[in-house]
């Protein structure tokens, strides 16, 4: 009786076994194919290639001293990390201003190192405050200084006032914008002036 039973724990382990190693690798076999029909969205197809991870759909929070102070989603990020970054598509982030408000910036790709929070974003770029709508098509983000430039053309709308310039820098901290050479502006009709 006793081999009876050891034939049926051992049938069970080895069918244990197996059931596992099939959904292995069923679940490789679907990784894989999925992996190969995501397109590229980022553009640098050679760069990677050596990437560690490739994340369809990617949510990071940031808090300091209690405080949210980044949000960071994108649709898809290539992970490197033996280099701290990620280069990221269709991305969104929310920083957090020191009176509670939130900055939001919005592009199609961009590259984000890590362990510093430093942002290099392109394409469609928005960031929109309380007040303004700022739009260019490239921009960093430095964390240490909390501080966004370009040296892009950046147009700004805010209520009434309209204006261009060939770059400009924007602080979290203190919320002023600094805009760079040749400035244009346009005051809408309801300025009362």
């Amino acid at each position: 009786m006793a081999s009876g039973r050891d034939y049926l724990i051992r049938t069970k382990g080895l069918l244990l076994t197996v059931g596992i190693l099939v959904f292995a690798g069923v679940f490789f076999l679907i990784a894989v194919r999925d992996q190969q029909s995501v397109p590229n969205q980022t553009g640098a197809a050679d760069e990677n290639k050596n990437a560690t991870f490739f994340i369809g759909g990617i949510h990071y929070t940031d808090i300091q001293e209690g405080v949210k102070s980044l949000e960071l989603i994108a649709e898809t990020a290539d992970l490197y990390m033996d280099e701290n970054r990620a280069n990221l598509s269709k991305m969104q982030a929310a920083f957090t201003e020191k009176t509670g408000d939130n900055v939001f910036l919005f592009a199609e790709s961009g590259a984000w190192e890590m362990d510093s929070n430093d942002l290099e974003v392109s394409g469609n770029v928005m960031l929109k405050t309380n007040e303004y709508e700022m739009e260019t098509e490239m921009l960093t983000y430095t964390d240490s200084k909390r501080l966004f430039a370009t040296q892009s053309p950046v147009s700004i709308q805010g209520g009434v006032l309209g204006l261009v310039a060939e770059g400009m820098s924007y602080s979290l901290d203190s919320k002023h914008i600094h805009l760079n050479g040749n400035e244009e502006s346009d005051f809408g009709d309801d300025i009362g002036l």
